[in-house]
């Protein structure tokens, strides 16, 4: 009783540790794409870019209806 006690807590600490790496991969993802599109879409209006920017990712999850049910493990 006590090994599979012990499998599941070893089995759900190696999940979380991949949640934690992918998690970390997808914001510096993000961070890296933002930082391309401020670059290269307006350099000298670093406030505008961001409202800019900040209001096309609102606008594709309206579009998207806010439903991230793809994300949801099985």
């Amino acid at each position: 009783m006590k090994r599979s006690k012990k499998k599941k807590i070893i089995k759900r600490t190696i999940k979380n540790i991949k949640v934690f790496f992918l998690a970390t991969w997808i914001i510096l993802i993000w961070r890296w794409v933002w930082n391309l599109l401020d670059y290269y879409l307006m350099p000298d209006m670093f406030i505008l870019s961001n409202m800019l920017w900040i209001m096309i990712w609102v606008l594709i999850l309206l579009i998207d209806d806010f439903s991230l049910n793809e994300l949801k493990s099985k």
